[in-house]
């Protein structure tokens, strides 16, 4: 009977703290791997250096890892990889040449990606967050027929890769378990006046 009783208390003692855990890891909402999908109104801004910005679509993935302590505290690591819809077009004078005619050229985004630390407070089911990272972006120029005094003409086309800093903050709130909905702010600079303005709006998995 003795043994009995030590064994339902042992029993009872490890199913209490199983319990404990357990409640304690539900409680963790974004803890763990995840990956989503975003979209956002980009604004692209040339102005201090070709005199030109364009609003346009930008839809992309994310992957990302995260941290979540028993303070609720978040910690993690996020990339991201998409394309907007970044086209317009802008004329350049050769500095060599001034009083020559402005070159054209036609410029659209190719793909961007991103790679950010992650720092956030959770309450509950919902998180407050900011992030800092690097961003790149590729862009396709082209110069199509343009016309020289001589009589000849220029066409030409090619794609740049710049690379900057982002700063971004934003909310997101856990829907389930596993899916949550979020809402965030970008800023990414990429120096020489070229500069992108993201409000986002995105759905995540935890996997």
């Amino acid at each position: 009977m003795k043994n009995l009783k030590t064994f339902l208390v042992a029993t009872t003692a490890i199913a209490m703290t199983s319990f404990g855990l357990s409640a304690q890891q539900d409680d963790k909402f974004f803890d763990g791997w995840y990956g989503g999908i975003e979209a956002a109104i980009d604004r692209t801004d040339l102005n201090n250096s070709v005199g030109t910005a364009d609003t346009s679509f930008y839809y992309g993935l994310t992957l990302g890892y995260r941290y979540q302590t028993r303070d609720n505290w978040l910690f993690g690591l996020e990339g991201t990889f998409g394309r907007n819809e970044f086209d317009t077009n802008f004329d350049v004078r050769d500095p060599l040449a001034p009083s020559a005619a402005e070159i054209p050229f036609d410029i659209e985004n190719d793909f961007q990606w991103s790679a950010a630390a992650v720092l956030g407070k959770s309450f509950d089911q919902n998180l407050l967050f900011a992030k800092v990272g690097f961003a790149g972006i590729q862009t396709s120029f082209e110069i199509d027929n343009f016309a020289l005094p001589d009589g000849g003409s220029i066409t030409s086309s090619g794609n740049f890769h710049d690379e900057g800093l982002l700063l971004g903050v934003g909310y997101e709130r856990a829907l389930t378990k596993r899916l949550s909905f979020t809402l965030g702010f970008d800023y990414i600079t990429y120096g020489n006046g070229f500069d992108q303005y993201q409000p986002k709006a995105g759905i995540k998995l935890k996997f």
